[in-house]
């Protein structure tokens, strides 16, 4: 190859640092003589040279043997060593990418949240949003859910629950503005935010199934394959905004699997290990489930002692016959 390009501080997203030679020699090291300067302490003051030979091969001549050079991974022990595009140099805690100006690089990526990086999303969506969520919520709990208790409780409960919110995607926040030098705040917060409209509308849901199928270890199943999935989503969108990583699906999925299943192994182990109640007992009907005409407890012993009543008759009449 006529021309190299040594690659070096690679950092996703960022500005890539490049020294490129038309066949001049570069000098490496912790010296101020050298053309790619590099603070490392386990480099010596000029480390290595990289030169080019007639037959237009590219070449690394180690110049201090104090620590070892790595090629790829493997340790060389020659004086020098021929390079290729592609290659990875290390010398102590600095790795360099060795490439040509015709290296192919990986296809555009296309980004599936493009439309949340938008300048037109700004705080206004989010926080109304946001709004909407914590009076669905105040809503959901009390006409529905847990009628008996108080509005102040809910209202209380649902603004503390929008700080700790807004608290939460400010700590991602922080950390998108530390390694991206943009918080990406709106964003995260509309995410966030729109993750937990999905957690509220589909919540009460596996204690419907529960019931149905009488039977608590559906529901405590789908209450952990809920949590896991949304968790995953959460951690995936704050990932994609507030860092460069790459693969934030596989690192999400990772995490929330991690302590989705920590949760549920200990739960598990926290239970006794023997029963004396069948699993169908154990499951109560959720105070949002109404079927047919729901009666109070006074009416319902009342129809009951109505109905021993006509048995008890019915048990006289029979004995009267029978003499």
């Amino acid at each position: 190859m006529e021309q190299v390009i040594i690659q070096y501080g690679v950092k996703q997203g960022r500005i890539a640092e490049l020294v490129r030679s038309h066949g001049e020699d570069i000098l490496i090291g912790r010296g101020f003589n050298n053309q790619l300067v590099i603070q490392d302490d386990y480099i010596a003051p000029q480390q290595l040279r990289i030169f080019q030979q007639e037959n237009q091969t590219w070449w690394v001549e180690i110049l201090e043997q104090t620590n070892s050079v790595l090629l790829n991974g493997k340790a060389k022990e020659d004086g020098s060593f021929q390079i290729r595009s592609g290659d990875r140099i290390t010398i102590g805690r600095t790795t360099l990418s060795v490439y040509s100006a015709e290296h192919k690089v990986e296809k555009t990526r296309k980004l599936l949240t493009r439309s949340l990086h938008q300048e037109s999303i700004s705080l206004t969506l989010p926080l109304i949003l946001l709004v909407l969520l914590s009076a669905f919520d105040i809503a959901l709990e009390h006409f529905v859910i847990t009628p008996q208790e108080s509005l102040t409780t809910f209202v209380t409960t649902s603004l503390l629950s929008a700080f700790i919110v807004l608290i939460w995607v400010s700590l991602w926040a922080l950390a998108g503005r530390i390694f991206r030098h943009n918080s990406h705040f709106g964003q995260q917060l509309l995410a966030t935010t729109l993750i937990l409209f999905a957690l509220s509308i589909l919540g009460p849901w596996p204690q419907l199934v529960e019931f149905t199928f009488s039977s608590t270890s559906t529901g405590t199943v789908l209450n952990y394959l809920l949590a896991f999935t949304c968790f995953a989503l959460l951690l995936k969108f704050h990932l994609l905004f507030a860092t460069n990583l790459r693969r934030t699906g596989a690192i999400a999925l990772s995490i929330s699997a991690l302590v989705v299943g920590g949760s549920a192994s200990y739960q598990y182990y926290q239970q006794s290990e023997f029963s004396y109640e069948a699993n169908y007992s154990q499951v109560i009907r959720p105070s949002f489930m109404h079927l047919g005409s729901d009666l109070d407890m006074s009416e319902y012993l009342k129809q009951t002692q109505q109905v021993l009543d006509a048995i008890d008759k019915q048990n006289v009449a029979d004995k009267q016959k029978a003499l």
